[in-house]
């Protein structure tokens, strides 16, 4: 039971949780407390508890749906995993479902290194096309200054957007890949490493 607590406990934030059922918090991270009645909101979100500075009410995910749908901890738990997706069990997992646990993290390790690398490569193809000389503009220049725009569109999703997007560049990554190659391959050494 400790580690389905501890594993809710970590893969729910409170501020998803509230969201989840209905109570979506200001900029301050404040809700109007669904355990008392009030009009100013007085529970904080924090990133994995919560505290109402009317009625005292604090605690985890697991507290706030337990206290929300008065329903025992472990329902409560049980709850959070249904209603996000988790897949956790009270059970160790099955030597097939740690394969496939190692598998999603080693692919998303690959990606995460892509990632960072296209992101560097990006990075070093804007500043070519921003330190180009005008009166002597090679064609890997001329090319980085062609796709500045862009490349700057893909550098905000890849830092920036939902997972998604990011896998959608991704996915489409071959072409993205050639221009960096191109404008990197040809460019002299004094802008590459401006």
């Amino acid at each position: 039971m400790g580690d389905l607590f501890d594993s809710v406990k970590g893969a729910v934030k409170i501020s998803d949780a509230a969201k989840a059922y209905g109570y979506t918090p200001n900029r301050a991270g404040f809700i109007c407390c669904p355990f008392h009645s009030e009009r100013t909101p007085s529970l904080k979100l924090y990133d994995k508890t919560f505290h109402c500075y009317g009625c005292g009410a604090h605690g985890s995910a697991i507290d706030f749906a337990a206290m929300l749908f008065n329903l025992a901890p472990l329902d409560a738990a049980k709850k959070l995993n249904d209603d996000f997706d988790l897949h956790l069990t009270d059970e160790p997992p099955s030597r097939e479902e740690q394969d496939q646990r190692r598998h999603v993290r080693d692919v998303r390790q690959m990606f995460d290194a892509w990632r960072e690398q296209m992101l560097n490569q990006i990075d070093t193809v804007i500043r070519v096309a921003n330190l180009a000389d005008y009166e002597n503009l090679t064609d890997a220049e001329a090319l980085a200054i062609r796709y500045r725009e862009a490349f700057g569109n893909l550098a905000d999703i890849l830092a920036n957007a939902p997972l998604s997007e990011q896998m959608a560049v991704f996915r489409d990554r071959k072409e993205v890949e050639r221009l960096c190659r191109v404008i990197l391959s040809n460019m002299p050494g004094r802008s590459r490493t401006a």
